[in-house]
């Protein structure tokens, strides 16, 4: 703060030049000059003097009623930082597979920074993150925007990061792999595989389907295990719902996305938390380092 206004404080504190100055280490002389300079600068009187002391002016209530204000944020300041710095803490982050990638490529410069700060990551669905969120057992969830009743998701905020739409994967010597577009429609001809999909998603695709005067699909497994989806994907004739960016870090030549007169499903992909004035400067800072890595300049 201020030289002159925790002058200015300190006096308003007291009430007294005199008990000001013993307190602040300076002559009385010199405090009166130092009001006097903040005073000059803001144009107005502060302080009236009287036999048992000063007074304040309404303009060095107002002044007084900020100072503190001032005062208290930085002792607050204060607080975070040392906290920041010496005492340990634990990020807690909710994420889907989609997330291992960019998540993992900024861990070791998060840690570098934070050198007193463990992470813990929870692999679920957004869907299953949620109520984690809510309940403050986890510090921010990411996921997709879509398919999520916002209306129970009071106090919580979603920030955009990636631009993403589902795809539907096949193995690369599918049927429908035939160098052409396909209707949707053709896709409930074949057994189906969830890899953690929300009942959302389930409804959307399948909604979307009878739309398209195909039937309901028939799922032949449901599981949480990525690589256990994959593998009967290759292994057979069964079709596989997931994000874009997922399949882009697969690397997978055995698969293929299959060319659709139309997009499943195109939403966001970003992290759910509390609003941005109640969340942690780590949760800010992880979220910016982030954004940096994935929306390069």
């Amino acid at each position: 703060m201020n030289k002159t206004l925790i002058h200015f404080t300190k006096a308003a504190d007291h009430m007294s030049i005199s008990q000001a100055s013993i307190e602040l280490g300076i002559s009385q002389p010199a405090l009166s000059k130092s009001i006097r300079s903040l005073e000059n600068k803001l144009g107005v009187t502060l302080v009236k003097r009287h036999p048992r002391g000063i007074r304040l002016t309404p303009e060095g209530e107002i002044v007084y009623m900020r100072a503190q204000k001032i005062e208290f944020e930085m002792q607050a300041i204060e607080r975070d930082i040392n906290t920041l710095h010496y005492d340990r803490q634990t990020l807690k982050i909710g994420a889907g597979p989609a997330w291992q990638k960019p998540i993992t490529s900024i861990l070791p410069f998060f840690l570098e920074r934070f050198p007193n700060v463990d992470i813990s990551i929870k692999s679920a669905p957004i869907s299953e993150l949620m109520l984690p969120l809510f309940d403050d057992n986890l510090d921010l969830a990411f996921g997709g925007e879509n398919g999520q009743d916002l209306s129970k998701n009071n106090g919580l905020a979603f920030t955009p990061i990636i631009d993403s739409h589902l795809t539907v994967l096949s193995r690369k010597k599918h049927p429908l792999n035939i160098n052409k577009t396909h209707q949707i429609s053709s896709l409930s001809n074949f057994p189906w595989i969830a890899f953690q999909s929300s009942s959302n998603i389930l409804n959307h695709i399948n909604n979307l389907l009878e739309r398209e005067g195909g039937s309901r699909v028939r799922y032949i497994l449901e599981t949480e295990f990525l690589d256990m989806a994959l593998e009967t994907v290759k292994n057979t004739d069964a079709l596989l719902c997931i994000s874009d960016q997922l399949f882009k870090q697969l690397n997978d030549d055995s698969l293929v996305a299959l060319d659709l007169s139309e997009p499943i499903w195109h939403f966001h992909l970003g992290a759910w938390t509390k609003p941005k004035h109640s969340r942690s400067v780590l949760v800010n800072e992880f979220l910016t380092m982030l954004e940096k890595k994935l929306r390069p300049l």
